[in-house]
This record gives C-alpha cells, structure tokens and sequence, in this order.
C-alpha cells in the first residue's frame, strides 16, 4: 500500500480513513473464495471476518518489499524461490507477449503462468459467464500453460545446459535467473516467443514419447540430454517457425528421437559407470563426456532440421530460413566446435599474412573463433562451417600451426 490515512476511532483508537495503492501479498487464495461465495454462489459475507495485516511501504523497492513480505509472513503454504520472480522485467514481458501472441488460426494462444496459480485464477474468472468459459478453454488449454520452470527448463536444455536441468525445477530456476543477470540477453519479442513456445512443443513431445518406451530409470535426465544433444548437434538451429505453424513435431522428428533415446540411454549408463546415475547427470563433466558421443544425424534430415539456418537470436533460439541442408553439413559443424578459439585466431591470422586464404574467409575463421570464445553460446552456420575447416586443413597443409609456425609464415 502506498498511501494510509489514519483517524481516531472508537476509544480513541487509530481507524483507518483510507487506503490508496492496495496490494495483497498474502491471501489471494482467501480472497478468490470470498469472492467466488459472493459472487458465483450468492452467499452472504455479513458476518465473515478476515484478519488482516497491513504495511505501508515508503521510499521502498516495491518488488523487494513484497518478495521479503511473502517470504517472513506466509507459513501455511509452501513458497517456492521461483515465486519471488513474478515481479522481474523478464517475465512480465513474457507474460504481455504470450496474451498478445495467438496462433496462426487467431483463435488460441498459450498461457504465461507468471505467478502460481494464475491460470486457476483466470479460469476461475472466466467461468462466471458460460460464454466466457468457453471462450477461455477453446483459447488456452491447459496443454497450452506454460510456467516460470518450465521456461527455465526448456531453454536450459537447449542452451546445453542438461546438467542443470537435472538439478529439479527450483535449483534449475536459480541458474536460470542468475545467467539472466549475469547476461542479459535482447528483450524478448513476438518471434522470440513463438521459438521460446517451439521448443517447449519439441520438449513435451520428446517427453511424451520418452515417456512411452517406458526406460526402466532416468527417463527425465533423457529428455533432458536428448534435448541438449539435438540442439548441439545442429548448432542450435531448428526450423522453429514450423514448429509453431503446426503446434507439433513431424513424425520423421519423432522417428529420430526414438532412435536416439535408446542411444541416449546406452550412452549415458555407460558415462556414469559405477557412479551414481543421478548425481553424475548433474555435472557439467557428465556432458563434457556426452557431448563428445552424442548420436549422428543422418540423411534424410526431418523437415525442422533440413533447412539452412541465418542469424541467432537470445538464450539460443536461433532463427531459420532459406535452402536445405544436410547431414554433413551439421558433421562440418560439429567438427567445427572441436576446435578452440585459439586455433581458429591462429587459422586466420596466419593464414591470411601467409596468403593460403583469402581475407574474407579469414573473417568467417575470427567468427568461430569469437563463439568458440563464448563457450559455443552462438554455433556456426553451414555456410561458415565448410570454408572455416577448409581453411584449417589448407593451413595445416601450409606447415602454419604448431612447432616452426612463425618461420614457416615468415
């Protein structure tokens, strides 16, 4: 609350004259049920009586303030860590883009759930008139929720970060919010949203069909891997807008990841050896290890992933137009990011002094060597990928790396 006019009361004691900039932090669950009894069921309040607590806030930070309200006050439920997130920039503008954003029919959209239990809210809401209900159903489904964890799950994983997935939901958030301060990606637009919404419909599927070959164990930390080792294996590049077209994965997409859960699974029993499973796909090391075994693409290539891939966008969506591609091409990739950044410096600056390559394909060489620099956050494309290790092969042709470099460039 912003404002508190005070008075005196009966007996002299302070009374309340007015209220200005009213928010409640605790009991929003008492006061849906108060108003639903009042309003859906024609139940009187006459002599309902609500405890109450009321604090003024001053020269505060109004999100801080509230976040540390709800942590001391609220016993009785249990209050996630991710909940004292509602409040961030981030999702708000999550929450703004997915209500303004609606499918290619104009009909549906899906629904941020950015704080708990908001989409029981608007539910609830909506079924005071029948047309309204119906209305909110055909729109947004409950398939069509998205959450604060869920976002933090899907894009973790596709960021390559399976590890952290398999740290739970909460631990998982944390990890998300901090790399979300530590660097701030573009702020989110309607394209960024349908890809954000694209990979979690790759996610679920890749849930759903885990889910149905029945692993004896570990069926979360597949998909999670699986994930990560698709992304990995195409650069982070998708056909994203296919993807929100149709609100589904193809059946040649499914066909894929079924194969590779069962390798997948082979593969990671085999990683962790006589460690134990769940704590070992809980280290970056364990997909240090994965990585460098992941299943190869083949041709043909699903239809989301046989296309040639353009610019990069936040948190690793990457946007997709233009021709095909194949399987080699995302071999060349992969071989690419085998690499460090140093070689490929090492690539460039010699051999364009050298004149073995040209300056243009010098600049493609910097260009990996700047992601590589940046952990593989942004991947080559196919077009960058063939000349940079054509141009590696031709400088280590040349006698420019390693031991005697300098004189051989000389």
């Amino acid at each position: 609350m912003d404002e508190l006019d005070l008075e005196t009361g009966t007996g002299g004691l302070p009374a309340i004259r007015s209220l200005k900039g009213l928010q409640i932090v605790n009991g929003g669950q008492t006061t849906a049920s108060l108003h639903r009894a009042r309003r859906k069921e024609s139940l009187s309040l006459d002599h309902v009586a609500v405890p109450v607590k009321i604090i003024k806030v001053g020269g505060a930070d109004l999100a801080e303030m509230v976040a540390s309200i709800s942590r001391a006050a609220n016993r009785q439920n249990t209050v996630q860590l991710a909940d004292f997130s509602a409040n961030d920039p981030f999702h708000q503008e999550l929450e703004t883009l997915a209500n303004n954003t609606w499918l290619e029919d104009g009909k549906g959209r899906w629904f941020y759930e950015r704080a708990r239990g908001a989409f029981q809210a608007a539910e609830a809401k909506a079924a005071y008139r029948k047309t309204d209900q119906q209305a909110f159903r055909q729109a947004t489904p409950k398939q069509r929720r998205l959450s604060k964890l869920d976002v933090a799950r899907y894009l973790s994983a596709w960021s390559g970060l399976p590890y952290r997935v398999c740290l739970g939901g909460q631990k998982n958030f944390q990890f998300f919010m901090q790399r979300l301060k530590d660097e701030p990606p573009p702020p989110p637009d309607t394209e960024w949203f349908k890809r954000l919404v694209a990979v979690g419909i790759l996610y679920r599927s890749v849930e759903k069909i885990v889910r149905s070959m029945i692993f004896p164990a570990y069926g979360a930390q597949i998909v999670a891997y699986l994930i990560a080792g698709l992304s990995h294996r195409c650069g982070g590049r998708i056909d994203f807008a296919r993807i929100w077209v149709k609100q589904a994965i193809s059946p040649e997409l499914e066909a894929l990841v079924r194969d590779w859960a069962h390798q997948l699974d082979a593969v990671m029993r085999a990683s962790a050896g006589q460690l134990n499973p769940s704590e070992w796909y809980k280290k970056e090391a364990c997909w240090a290890d994965i990585r460098n075994r992941l299943p190869d693409l083949t041709d043909p290539l699903p239809p989301e992933l046989a296309f040639r891939s353009a610019t990069a966008g936040g948190e690793g969506l990457s946007v997709g137009a233009g021709a095909s591609v194949s399987a080699a091409d995302y071999e060349r990739i992969a071989r690419c990011m085998e690499v460090n950044a140093a070689t490929w410096l090492e690539v460039a600056e010699r051999g364009q002094r050298s004149g073995v390559i040209h300056w243009k394909v010098a600049g493609i060489c910097r260009s990996v060597a700047g992601y590589a620099a940046g952990g593989w956050q942004k991947k080559p494309s196919a077009k960058q990928a063939k000349p940079a290790l054509d141009a590696l092969v031709a400088v280590e042709r040349a006698g420019l790396l390693g031991a005697n470099a300098d004189a051989a460039a000389e």
